[in-house]
């Protein structure tokens, strides 16, 4: 199975230091040649190699927010989370305003609709009796840590839609 992956390794710029290999959590990291190359089955995104890298041999794939001129139409879905680290002072709706004057064309509060996805699992919890607990699927790394780590935890994680691909289906 083919992935695609945010982190990319520099190999002119790998001194085969092997920090990025210890902190792995998924032993995705080999060292060849006195060059870090990841093992793409095995990577889980989780950027712990790129914090780890004092060279910046390992960096994340990142588009510039001028590449959104590239796009008929830009949405930002942010997730609440991101309301959080502004402090109680600055309002969601600020933060959405902002995110169109950095060229988004509209911005959607996904607040509305991570509480009706929470009720949809509150209704699957009453209807299903599988396993338990029930591991969130919000966050790609960790249903891929799942995956690759502990596989046999696939069947506690929800089935359900995660918020951000039911807006952007809206």
């Amino acid at each position: 199975m083919e992935y695609f992956h945010t982190i990319r390794i520099d190999p002119d710029k790998c001194q085969g230091r092997m920090s990025c290999l210890r902190v792995c959590p998924t032993q995705a990291i080999r060292v060849r040649g006195g060059k870090a190359r990841m093992l793409e089955d095995r990577c889980i995104d989780c950027g712990e190699c790129i914090t780890a890298c004092k060279n910046g041999a390992i960096r994340p794939l990142t588009d510039p927010v001028g590449e959104l001129t590239k796009f008929r139409y830009t949405i930002a879905i942010p997730t609440p989370a991101l309301y959080a680290q502004f402090g109680q002072e600055i309002l969601p709706g600020k933060i959405l305003s902002g995110l169109r004057r950095l060229g988004f064309d509209d911005a959607y509060d996904l607040a509305y609709t991570c509480g009706e996805v929470s009720l949809v699992i509150q209704e699957y919890l009453r209807e299903n009796k599988g396993p338990r607990p029930i591991i969130s699927n919000v966050c790609p790394t960790v249903v891929r840590l799942i995956q690759v780590k502990y596989p046999s935890l696939v069947d506690h994680v929800t089935p359900i839609d995660i918020p951000r691909e039911i807006a952007g289906r809206e």
